[in-house]
């Protein structure tokens, strides 16, 4: 039971700390780590999908696990 209580007050802890991060990574024109975007992405529209209270739907969810990222070598100017 402490376990259950420590895990969600951690969790309620880092989830505000982690969309905050998100956030203002996104809004960097910074593209280092856009594969890690890509993979939390697909871990968070996968675990919505199987949730009743939003409209992603498990096509959405399986459209965007089919995603990748493209490796484009930088132009030597």
């Amino acid at each position: 039971m402490l376990l259950t209580i420590l895990k969600q007050v951690f969790i309620n802890l880092l989830i505000p700390v982690a969309t905050k991060t998100i956030s203002e990574y996104i809004k960097t024109t910074d593209t280092k780590k856009d594969d890690k975007l890509l993979e939390v992405s697909k871990l968070a529209i996968d675990y919505l999908a199987e949730q009743s209270n939003n409209t992603i739907t498990k096509e959405i969810s399986n459209a965007l696990s089919n995603c990748n990222m493209i490796t484009c070598q930088k132009s030597k100017a």
